[in-house]
């Protein structure tokens, strides 16, 4: 094997494990996420409202506005 194709293959290997890595946080994090919004949301919490007052008016063609 040439030193090119041997720094190629590792180069590989560390891309998937990162990868895999990544997706195993993904698959641990979710589920963990969830399970703590679940649990708000069954104590009377974990949802909430936002009011908002600030619009901004873009003039238009013909004196119309678009919000």
């Amino acid at each position: 094997m040439t030193d090119t194709s041997a720094r190629e293959t590792r180069v590989i290997r560390v891309v998937v494990r990162t990868l895999l890595a990544v997706g195993a946080a993904a698959l641990l994090v979710y589920p963990a996420d969830w399970a703590v919004w679940r649990l708000r949301v069954a104590l009377g919490g974990g949802m909430g409202t936002v009011e908002v007052s600030h619009f901004t008016v873009a003039e238009l063609k013909g004196n119309k506005e678009d919000y």
